[in-house]
């Protein structure tokens, strides 16, 4: 059974520094080989990988979002959590400490 994870404001995340990417235009395009995908993120899933090429706590991550982006800090805050947790189910994003 898989671990469940509670990603709070003070959850530092980091990209799996194994994970196959490359950088098409501004886009993140990745090859997930544990769930035999093929990921081609948007411009706003794209920055988040970016950001968290060093670790960063979720809601450092959150607060640098929403000074790029015109979105309320609930939004923000609710959407990006989604996409954090799929990208950990997933080990593209990993979890450094909770």
């Amino acid at each position: 059974m898989k671990k469940k994870h509670r990603i709070s404001s003070n959850t530092i995340l980091q990209r799996n520094k194994d994970q196959l990417f490359t950088m098409i235009d501004e886009e993140v395009v990745m090859l997930n080989i544990k769930q035999e995908e093929y990921l081609n993120l948007n411009l706003h899933a794209s920055h988040i990988w970016q950001l968290l090429e060093t670790p960063l706590a979720f809601g450092e991550l959150t607060e640098k979002l929403c000074t790029v982006y015109d979105v309320e800090e609930k939004v923000c805050m609710e959407d990006t959590l989604d996409f954090v947790t799929e990208f950990v189910k997933k080990d593209i994003i990993q979890i450094i400490r909770e």
